[in-house]
C-alpha cells in the first residue's frame, strides 16, 4: 500500500484557506447533515456555511495553479476526488473545515499495523512537498508536529498539525487527519488564523470527532 501518494495529493489544501473564508454567498442552514460520497457524513450546526459548487470549482482551480507554480504534478486525478468545505465566523475570527475524498488504497486493519517509522515517513513526505508548494505561494515559517496514529470518529487516522505564515503576513494553524479505508481515502482538516478564539477551534475539533466514516 502506497499511502504517501494519497498524502501528497492534498498537500495544497492548507494553502488555500483564504479562497473560501468570508465568502458571502455560501450556503447556510440551521442544521445540516452533509453526505460526502458514501464514506463520510459530517453534521454541521447553525452558523456554519457550506461552500457552493462554484466556490469548490474555484478552489480546485487555485489548487491546480499552486501545483503548477511549484512544478509538481498531483498524485491523484482530480476527477477521482470530491471536495467539501465549510466555514464559521465569529466577528473577525473564522475557521474552515475541509474534507477531501479519494479512491481507497488501504483498509483500517492495514493502517492499524503501521509502524511508527512508517508513519513518520508519511509525515516527512507530506512536509517536504508542502514546503515546496508553500515557497511558490509566498508562504513561510512552515512547521509540523510529528504525525501520530489516533482516532477520528471511530476510525484510525494519521494526524498532525502545522503552522505557517501566509504571503500577507497572517500566521495560521491547521490540523489534518488522513483516514484510510477500503472504499475511500479521506482527508479532514481544520484551519484558521493562529489568533482566533479557542471556542472556534474547539467547536471545529468536536465536529471532526463526530464525523461518521463508513468503511465497506
Amino acid at each position: 500500500m502506497n499511502l504517501i501518494a494519497r498524502t501528497l495529493a492534498v498537500a495544497g489544501f492548507l494553502l488555500l484557506v483564504a479562497c473560501f473564508a468570508g465568502a458571502g454567498n455560501a450556503q447556510q442552514a440551521q442544521v445540516s447533515r452533509n453526505q460526502i460520497t458514501d464514506a463520510v457524513e459530517l453534521a454541521l450546526p447553525s452558523g456554519w456555511r457550506v461552500a457552493t459548487p462554484k466556490q469548490v470549482v474555484n478552489f480546485e482551480r487555485e489548487r491546480k495553479d499552486i501545483y503548477s507554480r511549484a512544478g509538481l504534478e498531483p498524485k491523484v486525478n482530480p476527477g477521482d476526488t470530491v471536495t467539501f468545505q465549510a466555514e464559521k465566523s465569529e466577528g473577525a475570527d473564522s475557521i474552515m473545515i475541509g474534507v477531501t475524498v479519494m479512491p481507497g488504497e488501504a483498509s483500517q486493519a492495514e493502517v492499524a499495523q503501521l509502524s511508527e517509522q512508517r508513519i513518520a515517513r508519511i509525515g516527512d513526505a507530506f512536509a517536504q512537498q508542502f514546503r515546496s508548494m508553500a515557497a511558490s505561494a509566498g508562504v513561510t515559517n512552515v512547521a509540523f508536529t510529528p504525525p501520530v496514529l489516533q482516532r477520528v470518529g471511530d476510525k484510525l487516522a494519521i494526524g498532525y498539525s502545522n503552522t505557517f505564515t501566509t504571503a500577507d503576513g497572517v500566521k495560521r494553524t491547521g490540523v489534518k487527519y488522513h483516514v484510510y479505508m477500503r472504499n475511500a481515502t479521506v482527508v479532514i482538516s481544520a484551519t484558521g488564523a493562529d489568533s482566533i478564539r479557542k471556542s472556534l477551534r474547539d467547536e471545529a475539533s468536536a465536529l471532526i470527532q463526530g464525523v461518521r466514516l463508513n468503511e465497506r
